[in-house]
């Protein structure tokens, strides 16, 4: 129950930051563009779902968790370490300053879980 849980909140979270960007982009004329992290997020998640569908229960459960603790910790060193610094538009920032906020409490959850295997 704690890790289908965990899977809804990443969800929910994702559904309203996604909301919550195409605002953003419209309202202050943000056109998205193709970049390396977005592609790799994409092609990650379609690998991983891939795999996902070949474990069973116990197994799958794992792997999922501890796949989020490493891309929480990749998103946020990106966030961290390029977009937070070079992004100009204010809006933008305080936006991606949230996201980084989410994707510490989706780190520190899926740490936490990881104990559930040890």
């Amino acid at each position: 129950p704690k890790i289908s849980s965990f899977a809804k909140q990443i969800f929910d979270d994702s559904s309203l930051a996604n909301e919550g960007a195409l605002v953003l982009f419209k309202n202050n004329t943000i056109i998205p563009e193709e970049n390396d992290m977005s592609t790799s997020i994409t092609l990650d998640a379609i690998n991983k779902s891939a795999y996902y569908i070949t474990l069973i229960r116990p197994y799958f459960y794992k792997a999922f968790v501890n796949d989020q603790v490493s891309i929480n910790q990749s998103l946020l060193l990106d966030f961290s370490d390029d977009l937070l610094v070079k992004v100009q538009n204010q809006d933008l920032k305080l936006f991606l300053e949230r996201m980084v906020i989410m994707l510490q409490t989706h780190l520190g959850l899926a740490q936490e879980l990881t104990t559930i295997f040890h």
